[in-house]
């Protein structure tokens, strides 16, 4: 139905504008809107945890993206150019002050299938 394979320097206004683009061409695919909801959160999650936090913000570096949407289920893949996601990250605590993890918790809650594989965080949906 849909593919989208690029690459975006990490310019978060950018990056921005290139997600929106994305997802308005989601939109005419996605019906249901609390699907679509869910889906462009994972993908604003995952895009600015990989500019800020793997790319460092750095504009030379780039983020690659990769989204296969299917009749029933979407595939999205972002990569960043850093070093990995350390496992600290991944135990968000929602008592804690610090939001640090808070944004794959989301992904990780709004998706059926949800992998990190060094600086790559592949996640599934069923739509």
């Amino acid at each position: 139905m849909y593919i989208y394979r690029g690459k975006i320097k990490s310019d978060l206004t950018d990056v921005l504008f290139k997600v929106a683009t994305i997802e308005n061409h989601l939109k005419e695919y996605i019906e249901d809107r609390e699907a679509f909801l869910d889906i462009k959160l994972i993908i604003n999650e995952l895009v600015i945890n990989g500019c800020k936090h793997g790319n460092s913000l750095n504009p030379n570096k780039k983020l690659g993206i990769f989204i296969d949407l299917k009749e029933e289920s979407i595939k999205i893949v972002v990569k960043d150019e850093g070093c990995g996601i350390p496992p600290e990250c991944l135990k968000y605590d929602p008592l804690s002050v610090k939001p640090s993890g808070r944004g794959l918790k989301i992904v990780k809650e709004l998706s059926d299938s949800f992998e990190i594989d060094n600086n790559r965080v592949i996640v599934y949906r069923n739509l």
